[in-house]
């Protein structure tokens, strides 16, 4: 009997837990409440016990092998603070059969010391690729690629070339260079293989030892990046847009993750060699190249047309072409010719590039600002240029000759031509010089296919309405959605919302939208997704929802997310500006140091006057002004700011209008709380050029700011004020043109509270962030905030140069005897050689040189022992700079 009671309740907490995600075998977490500190130890019997004897009597009817806590206790004290809430969250192992997992966890969750107990749930992956620097790749969520890798990402069977030379051994491209099958002797697909290279023409082509394309400048079988000793990595920039290989936790993600790229070299430094060009096109027909990527151009007609127009005739192949950097309309070629798709360059918010060419003979547009991608030296960059639209373009070109391999290029073209978002309305003057707008991957690819389902808008509601979920409360997600024009009808669509982030739990987290027509919207309005946060304390933060869509009656889905803040954060921006027109300034320097922030803008939340709030959560108060010279502080808030000081809390106050205001009304108010008497408002305007700090002084020792200025600045100062320190106060930034030494523009005091205060007679808004010479508003900010006791983790000030890359030359390349490895060094340097998977083989040299160096490499190790043949690197390292050449050992 007891036996069928057991299993009774194990099929019942089965049943509950039906239609979850899977989970990890033997393993499952569970949440504690974080007083007391709990401690498992493993006693002589094998059991594992914390000293509570609720919980070491539960932990004693099960199998359990091991208790883990999921996060080690750390040592500073505010990631103390951030972890206090999970400090109890352990990960226990049991021997135990994986469908008893649920109903164990239920079990836990009944002791009054558990918060939550669950399985390690395994969450489907969603189309993000783990690359370590996908984040900066924001060209692709611009053009909805994460929409487009939910189905497809590969393209093996398409071959792409951008006709110059390609560091082919870039760790992030060499999965995705083509090899010749005709000299691919083991039929191993390995580029460069020694085992391929015997010298000879085997496919009978002409070209010996073709295996992953040729170099048309050099004439020989490797159409390196830096071929003839110079580098400008342009070839592998344009190869990694279209290519780089997605989802290996290196670099980051090229627009299709795998395909295969042919090496075709035409360019010489910074140009490319027509009869280069004539030789690459003609090959690159030969051996049936699907996409074209030319990223390069002039404004005469080229003697490679007719080899571009074979291509496009005899090879059925898309040709896409950069439309040039000149911020001209006049045409350039080859993007001019009629049949070849014309690519100008647009940045993050879809604008125009300042560079980029336009005109009607433009067909589309693309990003091309600090796109991050591959260059030379295995290494990585952001440049700008329709030199990185086109590959962009060319990238979706490569999967829709995947998707529809048996179409026309004409047809891919079309498709190209009409899957763009027309972005004319962002720029005026240039309406229909864009070509049909911004390339949409995802409508270029799909929207014959499916519905685009996007998040119009979301709200969230919690529990005493005040618009934040804080610690213990419960809050409801309203979502709104929108099936866009001229897709395809969204049947039987639903929702489903989850969040990683331990602090998040949900009640109901899916929702039936039903159908949602082309055109139509939806929400969840009768219908919220209800979530609960957890009540220990925490700083604020925001958290991401996943919002996934899918539908019941088709193969379509995709993934959608909204940031909500939860709790509250300890620095506050109390906006006073009725407007709130410059208060965007102060929250890019904030958001610019990493710190933990609010904004509180007055005139939609109303005065900010509650001390129990407060006092919980902030440290730090801005009050900003603003350019408002009439909403000035009132009675009560002046009453809950001097409450927060007395507290221990701080205040910063900057405004080019409040000093002069409250000298007038609250005179004691800045003189007992910021040591500040204010003396002169609307002082010369050209006093605001030069404000410098004192020597000495803990925050602006060596500051010199620039006040007047549209340099990332509002230059919006027209009142700069002046005031005299008193009681405690200190004077710490003054302006130059002042002939009265003690006077000052902004002054800081310490109160007996612990208190830190500072009063500027100006708004930080109008403080430059941007102009060499001086210092930067997010230094200033940063001064003052590690002066109060915060971090502020960056600081950009003056950009530094760009380094000089180290170019080097290995010859002969591959060798069978010696090779002479040459490059330029600039101080002291050193030389080592590497093998393919970066083990060390052997040093070749170090010294002091400034110049060009030239060693030898006769293929043997530090040992004297030969190596085997195969694919080396050289690495050269000198003053900070490194670089990374290939060397092909022969025997």
């Amino acid at each position: 009997m007891m036996r069928r009671v057991v299993f009774a309740a194990l099929l019942s907490a089965i049943l509950l837990y039906a239609g979850q995600l899977p989970w990890i075998n033997g393993r499952f977490l569970v949440h504690f409440a974080p007083e007391p500190l709990l401690n498992f130890s493993q006693t002589d019997n094998g059991a594992f016990v914390c000293g509570i004897p609720e919980i070491d009597n539960l932990m004693a009817t099960y199998p359990i092998t091991k208790v883990k806590r999921l996060m080690p206790l750390p040592t500073d004290p505010k990631i103390k603070r951030l972890r206090y809430h999970i400090r109890n969250l352990f990960i226990i192992y049991a021997d135990v059969d994986s469908m008893e997992i649920p109903a164990i966890c239920d079990q836990f969750k009944k002791l009054p010391d558990v918060i939550d107990a669950y399985p390690d749930y395994v969450f489907k992956k969603f189309a993000i690729p783990n690359d370590d620097h996908y984040y900066a790749q924001w060209h692709h969520e611009k053009i909805n690629m994460p929409d487009v890798w939910e189905y497809i990402t590969d393209a093996n069977d398409v071959l792409v070339t951008v006709l110059e030379g390609v560091e082919w051994y870039h760790p992030d491209l060499y999965d995705n260079i083509w090899v010749n099958p005709g000299e691919d002797l083991d039929s191993d697909g390995v580029p460069m293989d020694p085992d391929d290279l015997n010298g000879v023409d085997d496919d009978g082509n002409g070209y010996v030892d073709d295996l992953i394309g040729w170099d048309f400048v050099d004439n020989d079988n490797d159409p390196d990046d830096q071929s003839s000793g110079y580098a400008t990595g342009h070839g592998t920039m344009c190869s990694g847009i279209i290519a780089e290989v997605g989802n290996n936790h290196i670099g980051g993600a090229g627009v299709v993750w795998h395909t295969q790229i042919v090496c075709l070299r035409s360019d010489e430094d910074s140009s490319h060699i027509q009869s280069a060009i004539i030789g690459a096109m003609q090959y690159g027909i030969e051996k049936g190249v699907d996409i074209y990527n030319l990223s390069y151009g002039g404004y005469l007609h080229s003697p490679a047309a007719p080899y571009y127009q074979a291509a496009y005739n005899l090879s059925n192949a898309v040709l896409v072409a950069a439309a040039g950097n000149e911020n001209t309309s006049e045409i350039s070629y080859p993007a001019g010719y009629t049949y070849i798709l014309a690519v100008g360059s647009t940045n993050r918010y879809d604008q125009r590039s300042w560079f980029s060419n336009y005109g009607t003979w433009v067909d589309l547009m693309a990003p091309g600002e600090h796109i991050y991608c591959s260059t030379v030296d295995s290494s990585y960059e952001s440049p700008d240029g329709t030199s990185m639209a086109a590959p962009v373009v060319a990238g979706v070109a490569v999967l829709l000759r995947h998707e529809f391999p048996d179409s026309s290029n004409e047809f891919i073209y079309q498709k190209l031509r009409e899957g763009t978002d027309n972005i004319d309305s962002l720029n005026p003057g240039y309406e229909g010089l864009l070509g049909t707008g911004r390339i949409n991957a995802a409508k270029a690819l799909f929207q014959w296919r499916f519905p685009f389902i996007t998040i119009d808008s979301f709200r969230v509601v919690d529990t005493d309405g005040d618009g934040r979920v804080i610690a213990g409360e419960e809050g409801r997600l309203y979502l709104y959605f929108h099936n866009e024009a001229g897709w395809q009808p969204g049947e039987d669509i639903s929702i489903t919302v989850s969040c990683d982030d331990p602090l998040v739990s949900f009640s109901d987290s899916t929702v039936s939208l039903g159908d949602i027509a082309p055109g139509a919207t939806a929400s969840t309005e009768s219908d919220p997704i209800v979530f609960s946060v957890d009540d220990s304390h925490f700083e604020g933060h925001y958290v991401r929802f996943a919002v996934r869509i899918a539908s019941g009656a088709t193969d379509y889905r995709k993934t959608e997310y909204v940031d909500v803040k939860i709790g509250y954060s300890p620095i506050l921006v109390y906006d006073c500006d009725a407007e709130h027109t410059y208060s965007e300034f102060l929250s890019n320097t904030l958001a610019a140091g990493k710190t933990n922030y609010d904004v509180w803008k007055r005139s939609e939340r109303g005065e900010l006057v509650d001390e129990a709030l407060a006092n919980e959560f902030f440290r730090v108060i801005f009050v900003f002004g603003g350019n408002d010279d009439s909403q000035i502080l009132s009675d009560e808030e002046i009453n809950f700011l001097e409450n927060f000081m007395d507290a221990g809390g701080n205040v910063i106050l900057t405004s080019q209008y409040y000093p002069d205001s409250l000298a007038a009304s609250h005179p004691e108010f800045l003189e007992e709380y910021f040591g500040a008497q204010h003396d002169e408002d609307n002082v010369n305007r050209m006093w605001g050029l030069y404000i410098e700090g004192i020597d000495g002084d803990p925050i602006s020792d060596g500051v010199l700011l620039k006040g007047i200025t549209s340099s990332d600045a509002a230059n919006n100062q027209y009142s700069f004020g002046t005031a005299y320190p008193t009681g405690t106060g200190v004077g710490f930034l003054r302006y130059r043109s002042d002939s009265v030494e003690t006077r000052y523009a902004a002054i800081r005091n310490q109160l007996s509270s612990g208190a830190k205060t500072i009063l500027m007679e100006f708004g930080i808004e109008g403080i430059c962030n941007g102009v060499a010479g001086f210092t930067y508003r997010d230094s200033l900010v940063a001064y003052i905030l590690r002066w109060m006791g915060e971090e502020y983790t960056f600081v950009q000030q003056t950009p530094a140069e760009k380094p000089t890359r180290i170019k080097i030359k290995v010859k002969p390349n591959p060798f069978n005897g010696a090779a002479e490895i040459s490059f330029n060094a600039d101080g002291r340097y050193s030389a080592d050689i590497y093998d393919f998977s970066g083990r060390y083989v052997a040093h070749l040299g170090d010294g002091v040189h400034t110049g060009r160096v030239s060693l030898r490499w006769d293929g043997t190790d530090d040992l004297g022992k030969r190596v085997p043949a195969g694919i080396y690197l050289v690495r050269v390292r000198s003053l900070g700079k490194e670089a990374i050449s290939k060397v092909i050992y022969m025997k």
